[in-house]
């Protein structure tokens, strides 16, 4: 935990409840996950977004600012470094392609038909 989550924690604790995160609606402790979720989507007028989707965007973050792949497995929970490389794909495949627009295109004229039947029949 970074001294930002901390702080922000501590601060829900003053929130006049015994919980971090009671109901929008009644102050009570809420049921599920998926349905706090939704409702902070709707409330920060957002698309849904799940908790997968939160810790794959964290591990995905972590690789593009090149934290050790141990470290990222760590704190991902990942017993194996393997699970880690699915976050590094994006990273890799992205600046590979963009790396391909700075290359000068080799734009090749099309062939006529007559030409590709030639080439085939020898």
């Amino acid at each position: 935990m970074n001294n930002t989550v901390k702080a922000l924690l501590q601060a829900r604790r003053h929130n006049g409840s015994d919980l971090l995160f009671p109901s929008p609606k009644n102050g009570s402790q809420g049921t599920s996950v998926k349905k706090a979720m939704l409702g902070a989507c709707a409330r920060a007028k957002i698309e849904p977004v799940t908790i997968r989707d939160l810790r794959r965007t964290f591990g995905t973050r972590l690789c593009e600012l090149n934290v050790n792949t141990t470290v990222t497995a760590r704190l991902l929970g990942h017993g194996d470094l393997r699970s880690v490389h699915r976050y590094e794909r994006g990273k890799v495949i992205m600046r590979e392609a963009v790396e391909l627009l700075e290359k000068p295109a080799k734009i090749l004229p099309l062939a006529r038909k007559s030409e590709t039947k030639k080439a085939v029949n020898y």
